[in-house]
């Protein structure tokens, strides 16, 4: 999950958004209901926040776990996400060609832009997300 990014001036401006808790939530929540066993591995250049927003309590825990991926530089944790079976992806590219090299199934932010802004007047999400990824607000 890539924060820091999409939290400077420039993004609001251009109307890109950072993908909230609740996006999160949902998303974990689609993978728990189709998956019997889940290891959600969570990496990012905001680990703190994640660790305070993410949290595994609303889900059995004999069914699911969270690991946090802390101390890696950008390069191995794009290298742990790319691995994975299955990608929850937030707005910008790093984790696009994360869910793109992964190749499972893999739910994206749907707001990843505000309505009205140039960045929303000129990209389509048909033109960004794979067909068969699925957008969650």
């Amino acid at each position: 999950m890539r924060r820091g990014d999409f939290l400077g001036k420039w993004a609001a401006k251009v109307g890109l958004t950072v993908a909230n808790k609740q996006y999160l939530n949902r998303a974990m929540t689609y993978f728990v209901e189709h998956y019997p066993l889940v290891q959600f591995i969570v990496a990012s250049n905001d680990i703190a926040w994640c660790q305070n927003n993410i949290k595994p309590s609303s889900f059995d825990l004999e069914r699911v776990n969270i690991t946090f991926s802390k101390g890696h530089s950008t390069e191995q944790d794009f290298a742990l996400l790319a691995g994975c079976d299955n990608m929850i992806m937030t707005t910008g590219t790093y984790g696009w060609w994360a869910s793109w090299l992964a190749n499972g199934t893999t739910v994206y932010y749907s707001k990843f832009v505000r309505r009205g802004y140039d960045v929303w007047r000129w990209s389509r999400a048909a033109d960004h997300f794979l067909p068969t990824w699925i957008g969650m607000k």
